[in-house]
C-alpha cells in the first residue's frame, strides 16, 4: 500500500485580500516597464508589487527606481546576481499579501488578471494555487500561440506528481498564483536553480494543495531567445541534452520535497523513465541509437506512442526533419492549432 499524500487544509479567504505581485528582473530593461504597467492597470485595487532586481547591468535599476518612486505600492529590492531562485526567494520573503502572484519582467498581464484570481479562490476555497493560460508572443509581440498551455491540470495533483504522471500540466511563472500558506511551505527555493526555478515553484505548490485551473488566457508570455522557460525544447541534440539535465535537477527536487513534506520515498530512476521518455527517444533518434520496442510503453500518451513508433522506423534522413517539425513552432502548426482539438501541451 502506497503512503498517503494528502493536501493541506486551507481556511476560506476573507474579503478582498492583499495580493503581493512578485517580480524578478535581470537585464530586461527593454521589457520591464511594460510588465509593471500591466500591474498598475489591474482592475483589482488591493495589491502590492515587490520587484527584485537580480544584479542587472543594463538600465533596469534606473527604470525600476523611477517606477517605485512614482507609486508607494511598488517596493524595490536590489541585490547582487543570485539567479532566478535567489531573486524569487528575496521578493517572496518581502511579500506581505495573503496571495502571491508571480510575474516575469518580460511578460505582462491583462487588466482583469488579479480580479480573476481572487474570484477563483473565493469560489474554490480549498485550492492553494491558481493557474491560467498565457498567449505566447514574439519579440515584436506577434502572436505565436493563442494559448499556452492549451489545457491545464486542475484539482489535486500531489499523488500524481510523486508517481511520475507526466500528464500534469502546469504553466510558466507569469501564470502562477498561490495562497500565502502554500508559499510559506514552498519557499525558500534551492538557490542552485539559477534558471527554471518557476518549474520547481509550480510543482511544489501543486504537490501541497489542489490547483484551480482557469482555462482562459490572462496574460502574454514573450519569447525572445533570452528567456529559459520557453514553450518547448529546442529541436537540436544540444537542446535535448540540456533539457535532460534540467529534468534531472527538477525531478531530484520533486523527490526531496516529497520526502521532506509528505514523508514519501520516490524511486528516481522510475520517475525518470516515466517523465523523460520522449527526451530519451529524441536523443536516440539524433544519435542513431536503437530503441527497444518495449521502451515505447514508457510514453503514456497513445498519440505520442504512435508518432514515436513511426519516427523510430523511418530512415533517419527523413525522421529527423519530421521530428524537428513536430517539436518546433511554425506558421503551419500555429494555423493548425486553431482547428485541431487541444492537446495537453
Amino acid at each position: 500500500m502506497k503512503p498517503q499524500v494528502v493536501p493541506l487544509r486551507l481556511d476560506p479567504l476573507q474579503g478582498d485580500p492583499l495580493i503581493s505581485v512578485v517580480m524578478t528582473n535581470y537585464n530586461y530593461d527593454a521589457f520591464v516597464d511594460r510588465a509593471v504597467q500591466s500591474v498598475l492597470e489591474q482592475t483589482y485595487p488591493n495589491w502590492e508589487l515587490i520587484i527584485c532586481d537580480d544584479g542587472s547591468a543594463d538600465s533596469s535599476p534606473g527604470i525600476l527606481r523611477r517606477l517605485a518612486g512614482a507609486d508607494s505600492r511598488i517596493r524595490l529590492i536590489l541585490q547582487a546576481n543570485a539567479g532566478q531562485a535567489g531573486a524569487l526567494n528575496a521578493a517572496a520573503m518581502a511579500a506581505e499579501g495573503d496571495l502571491l502572484c508571480f510575474l516575469d519582467s518580460d511578460d505582462w498581464w491583462f487588466p482583469v488578471k488579479l480580479e480573476e484570481v481572487a474570484r477563483c479562490l473565493r469560489l474554490e476555497p480549498e485550492a492553494g494555487m491558481v493557474t491560467h493560460a498565457l498567449r505566447v508572443v514574439g519579440l515584436d509581440e506577434r502572436i505565436l500561440r493563442d494559448a499556452y498551455p492549451r489545457r491545464l491540470s486542475g484539482g489535486w495533483a500531489g499523488r500524481r506528481l510523486v508517481d511520475g504522471d507526466s500528464s500534469v500540466v502546469l504553466p510558466p511563472c507569469s501564470a502562477l498564483s498561490m495562497r500565502r500558506e502554500i508559499a510559506t511551505e514552498v519557499f525558500p527555493l534551492p538557490v542552485a536553480f539559477r534558471s527554471l526555478a518557476d518549474r520547481v515553484l509550480a510543482e511544489r505548490g501543486a504537490s501541497l494543495a489542489p490547483v484551480a485551473a482557469l482555462q482562459k488566457v490572462l496574460g502574454c508570455y514573450r519569447q525572445h531567445g533570452r528567456n529559459v522557460t520557453g514553450a518547448g525544447v529546442a529541436p537540436t541534440l544540444e537542446g535535448v541534452r540540456l533539457a535532460k539535465e534540467e529534468m534531472r535537477r527538477i525531478l531530484g527536487d520533486r523527490a526531496q520535497f516529497a520526502s521532506d513534506r509528505h514523508h514519501v520515498s520516490v524511486d528516481l530512476p522510475a520517475l525518470w523513465r516515466l517523465e523523460c521518455a520522449s527526451l530519451d527517444f529524441a536523443e536516440a533518434l539524433l544519435t542513431g541509437k536503437q530503441v527497444a520496442a518495449g521502451e515505447l510503453e514508457r510514453v503514456r500518451d497513445r498519440r505520442q506512442i504512435a508518432i514515436w513508433r513511426l519516427l523510430l522506423v523511418m530512415p533517419r534522413a527523413i525522421a529527423i526533419p519530421v521530428w524537428k517539425w513536430w517539436w518546433s513552432d511554425g506558421l503551419l502548426k500555429r494555423s493548425l492549432r486553431r482547428w485541431l482539438p487541444a492537446s495537453d501541451r
